[in-house]
């Protein structure tokens, strides 16, 4: 919602302010300027950035009207989950998890919270963590280190990767502008005989390449490619929370205490409270509607 406001509130400022000042606005309509900016701008993608990265940034530029993919309720159910899972673990071992963690979508207790089941992404990172535990890894200092290294490598490496994609096209713009903008100067010098409000037209149609590359790179695409990479971050947060949980738990604390810790690291937007928390482990996972938001 915040995107396309802001969206609105940029073309409403330039392309007000340009008609308060006398402007007509249909003088900035010049596709053809449009034309040879954005193509260019493709272009250099194609030429400098791999066929992978192009092809996650079609897939995440819609994330910037979406957000992040976990909410509050993510989280609160990421939490219920791990204390009924480490509860099991608590009293009666790995072995008795085994299969759970083996085969999620047969198992009871991952049944019970879908966001693990249809996350592929997550569910791999929690059941690696879990399967080195259950191997015996009883270095929790060298396996949080093994983990903090792969959560960096974890699938939002692809978001960020788009989020510098479109970075380098903003950077670019402001010179593919002065392209379109010197293209245009041709074409008028070409008709320097014609009569002042023909030159005078080609000249403005000219200079409406430079806006139109500042504008698209510092007003669209540069603002795009932070808010991809304000995302990115926001969905780290669910491993963080998830390595902080099962660390805590590999240290020695009981469930609960661990659980309780792990959620004091989440951000206060996405923050369940305890009360919360403990109503949700209370009701076996599940939550009373006010508390989804």
């Amino acid at each position: 919602m915040f995107p396309i406001i802001g969206f609105i509130i940029i073309f409403a400022s330039a392309v007000g302010g340009f008609v308060l000042a006398g402007g007509n606005p249909l003088v900035l309509m010049q596709p053809v300027e449009f034309i040879v900016i954005i193509g260019t701008g493709i272009g250099s993608l194609f030429i400098g950035v791999p066929s992978r990265a192009l092809l996650h940034l079609i897939k995440d530029i819609p994330r910037v009207f979406k957000g992040s993919k976990y909410k509050k309720k993510d989280y609160l159910e990421m939490l219920v989950f791990l204390a009924a899972l480490l509860k099991v673990v608590k009293t009666k071992g790995f072995l008795a998890v085994e299969n759970d963690i083996e085969k999620p979508k047969e198992s009871e207790i991952f049944l019970k919270f879908e966001k693990f089941i249809f996350d592929e992404e997550l569910l791999s990172f929690t059941q690696q963590y879990l399967r080195a535990i259950a191997m015996g890894v009883d270095n929790p200092y060298h396996l949080d280190e093994i983990i903090g290294a792969e959560i960096e490598q974890q699938s939002n490496a692809y978001l960020k990767e788009s989020a510098k994609v479109l970075q380098t096209l903003a950077d670019g713009l402001p010179a593919l502008g002065i392209v379109a903008a010197v293209l245009g100067v041709i074409l008028a010098m070409g008709a320097i005989a014609e009569p002042p409000e023909i030159l005078g037209h080609l000249i403005g149609a000219a200079l409406v390449g430079t806006f139109l590359g500042v504008f698209v790179s510092y007003g669209i695409v540069g603002p795009m490619g932070s808010h991809l990479t304000a995302i990115s971050e926001q969905d780290m947060n669910m491993y963080k929370c998830i390595h902080q949980v099962l660390s805590n738990f590999l240290h020695g604390y009981a469930p609960a205490i661990a659980v309780e810790l792990g959620r004091k690291t989440l951000p206060l937007g996405d923050k369940p409270t305890f009360e919360e928390l403990e109503g949700a482990i209370f009701n076996n996972g599940k939550q009373p509607s006010k508390n989804e938001s």
